[in-house]
């Protein structure tokens, strides 16, 4: 592991993230609330979150008839639970820090948000592919987290692929380039003890925030020397209902009761 730069003053970030309410706007309002002196979230860049291009009602169809009436009911309960716990911090964190509310990504009007604003890098946690052109003249390092252990399980619902081929589950962080989630590597963890999937992103969840300070002052440009040649491994696509199937077979669970606790 390389080691992390010291820790003389916070690492100053843009955030680019789907507005989530349930995974990914609570740990960015939770990252801005606890990581003071050390992570300073200078902007804020918000967009629709979808679902590999479908909007908020096939979405809903999608999981419905993919992970079934009982699993998309207690789905809908976790959701309505962790929205109603994090969203006096979601609305705190969006009126305290320079916000960009966007439809789709839009360069220019991305690239005039960054002008005014000092940061060190860019993070992402967003469905979107980000363009070639606003990843290279932006002239910053984009990163991401992708929830398994690159470059293995690209895509989507990396832990359902995972699962069926019963491989190790973990999640990495990489440098953005244009190809989807095939950049350099600058972090990677183990998850294990996990018992369903939203347990598994949970404490993928947990243990990003843990470790992200230190993420932020690995030597990313050193990575970046030595690291030049993009992932080639395939890219996954949506799970089909057959595919929880033989999930659920292997004993793995989108979703316990034990989960809304």
């Amino acid at each position: 592991m390389i080691k992390s730069e010291n820790k003389t003053k916070p690492v100053k970030i843009a955030v680019l993230t789907d507005d989530d309410p349930v995974w990914l706007m609570p740990f960015w309002a939770q990252v801005h609330e606890q990581r003071k002196g050390e992570i300073d979230i200078v902007c804020l860049i918000t967009l629709p979150p979808r679902l590999v291009g479908m909007n908020s009602r096939e979405s809903a169809t999608w999981s419905l008839r993919t992970f079934g009436l009982i699993p998309s009911v207690l789905l809908g309960i976790y959701y309505f639970k962790r929205w109603s716990e994090s969203r006096f911090h979601v609305s705190n964190f969006e009126s305290t820090v320079p916000t960009l509310k966007l439809l789709n990504l839009r360069k220019n009007l991305i690239l005039e948000f960054f002008e005014a604003i000092d940061f060190d890098y860019v993070f992402i946690s967003t469905s979107k592919v980000i363009p070639a052109d606003l990843l290279f003249e932006s002239h910053k390092i984009w990163l991401n987290k992708h929830a398994s252990l690159l470059p293995n399980y690209r895509g989507v619902y990396p832990f359902i692929w995972a699962g069926l081929n019963s491989s190790e589950q973990g999640y990495s962080v990489h440098v953005v380039t244009p190809k989807v989630d095939a950049g350099p590597v600058i972090f990677q963890k183990v998850i294990n003890d996990y018992k369903s999937m939203v347990d598994f992103y949970v404490k993928v969840n947990a243990s990003l925030f843990k470790n992200l300070s230190e993420i932020l002052r690995l030597p990313i440009e050193k990575v970046l020397e030595e690291q030049k040649v993009e992932s080639a491994a395939s890219s996954y696509p949506l799970p089909s209902k057959y595919e929880i199937r033989k999930l659920r077979k292997r004993g793995l669970k989108i979703i316990r009761i034990l989960d809304l606790l």
